[in-house]
């Protein structure tokens, strides 16, 4: 089909009843006279007057096929079958897709088929940019689709111009961050004011940055490989997100990658992460940089997990489990310094090396050496990941 053939057919398109007839019907119980519009062929697509649907309109003709911007007919004899009034073609990108008449003295009319006549240029206009962002926003969804999940899709070079068209750089540094609302799953229709939302918060920030709703998940990719802004821009949306919408909001944020093949690795950290966001008191956004030790025992099995925790406090009440998580998390960010730890706890030193030494009696590990406190840090890990948080449930 010939190129420019085919731009005037799909402009032409637009003129059909199902669009034409809701507009004539709005219009005509406002004003005294007929409104008539017709398409690039002729007939008439839309009228007050059904029966006159689908004929053809001599004047129309006549109008579309000339240059004239305008066609009054003045007495009902001018043209054959043609009632007198004014006529002016539609036109869209210069193009005339159709023609709109107004049955009535040409005197009395003329303004109003103007301005109708404007009203349906600018409804044209507005409704095929409309299209036109709906079929890119559909053709980006599918593309982030297949980079993000089809691990049949293989990085090529046409596969990267297909980015380009959609102004989708693959080749430059991405960081992939994942937002779960639970409550998607069966509110599927706020999730186009959740997006709404978002993109609000992005505004002014620079750089790109898409998005895709998978299910209960929100993922966004951000043209940036800086995990730190990345974290920033995530903390600001959810903050926004939790003012606005009384849903809960986990979140996390995968590395940054800077080769196109692994931007599916930081989205599977992103959904680690995102995990763990769920099991901290307060749903706190996490990364893998910030939280490596985390990241770690989230990919082994939970149930091993519990089973090593359970075996090294064996007999263990919950009171003595918190108190002793509590010292050991003192004891590792102060380096093992019994000052420090005796202060913060607000007990004797000697009290503390009592209570170390207890524990090292009582699990077999001693906090004093290297490696018994790596596998006590370890514990504790578990012990804030699967018990405190799920005793606290209960």
């Amino acid at each position: 089909m010939d190129q420019d053939f085919a731009f005037k057919w799909n402009l032409s398109s637009w003129i059909n009843t199902e669009n034409m007839q809701p507009i004539v019907d709005k219009i005509t119980p406002l004003i005294w006279t007929d409104i008539n519009i017709v398409n690039a062929e002729g007939m008439i697509v839309a009228s007050p007057k059904k029966h006159r649907i689908g004929k053809y309109h001599n004047a129309a003709r006549m109008l579309l096929e000339s240059e004239e911007d305008q066609l009054i007919i003045e007495h009902t004899n001018d043209v054959p079958g043609v009632l007198h009034g004014v006529n002016f073609p539609i036109c869209i990108e210069g193009v005339r897709v159709g023609m709109i008449g107004i049955t009535g003295k040409p005197s009395e009319v003329k303004l109003i088929a103007k301005l109708v006549r404007e009203l349906l240029q600018f409804h044209i206009t507005e409704a095929r940019k409309d299209q036109k962002d709906s079929y890119l926003a559909q053709l980006r969804y599918h593309f982030l689709y297949e980079w993000l999940f089809d691990k049949s899709i293989v990085i090529s070079r046409a596969f990267e111009e297909r980015g380009k068209v959609l102004d989708i750089p693959i080749f430059q540094p991405w960081s992939v961050g994942v937002v779960l609302v639970e409550e998607l799953k069966e509110r599927e229709p706020q999730t186009e004011m959740l997006l709404s939302c978002i993109q609000e918060c992005l505004k002014e920030r620079e750089g790109k940055i898409l998005s895709i709703c998978v299910g209960p998940e929100i993922i966004l990719l951000f043209q940036e490989g800086e995990t730190e802004k990345v974290l920033a821009a995530m903390r600001g949306i959810v903050g926004k997100l939790r003012e606005e919408f009384p849903y809960s909001f986990q979140a996390g944020v995968g590395r940054g990658v800077t080769e196109a093949e692994q931007i599916r690795r930081s989205l599977q950290d992103a959904k680690i992460m995102c995990r763990l966001s769920g099991q901290t008191k307060e749903n706190e956004i996490c990364s893998m940089e910030e939280r490596p030790m985390e990241m770690l025992l989230q990919l082994a099995p939970r149930e091993e997990m519990v089973r090593l925790f359970r075996k090294a406090f064996h007999g263990y009440s919950e009171g003595e489990l918190a108190r002793t998580m509590e010292m050991l998390r003192l004891y590792a960010r102060h380096n093992g310094s019994i000052n420090k730890v005796s202060e913060q706890l607000g007990i004797h030193k000697n009290t503390l090396q009592y209570r170390l030494n207890r524990l090292a009696e009582r699990t077999g590990y001693v906090p004093q050496q290297v490696s018994d406190m790596a596998y006590l840090y370890v514990l504790m890990k578990i012990y804030e990941l699967e018990i405190e948080r799920k005793d606290g449930e209960g």
